[in-house]
């Protein structure tokens, strides 16, 4: 699932090729799996290679604020990124 979450039109306007993400989609389709699986059961969100290309940090996030109960990555290293985007979040907010 996850990547570029909204891009305005000027933020991609002259490019060749983009990717957007429909939030509500992603949505729907957590909701669709929570509702056929136990309330025992763990969802795992697969954000691994940068969310298959898509922004590993946004898509995360996103899961993140659904409810997703663990998340997958493929490496220390996108784990760690994604560990830092929560200190750059709330230094920003500080």
């Amino acid at each position: 699932m996850c990547y570029i979450i909204e891009m305005k039109k000027s933020e991609h306007e002259g490019l060749r090729t983009w990717v957007e993400i429909d939030t509500k989609a992603i949505a729907s389709n957590y909701r669709a799996f929570r509702k056929i699986i136990s309330k025992k059961v763990l969802m795992l969100g697969v954000v691994k290679s940068n969310a298959y290309g898509h922004n590993i940090i946004e898509f995360a996030h996103e899961l993140e604020k659904l409810g997703i109960d663990m998340l997958a990555v493929d490496s220390l290293v996108e784990g760690l990124a994604y560990c830092r985007s929560f200190e750059k979040a709330y230094t920003r907010e500080s």
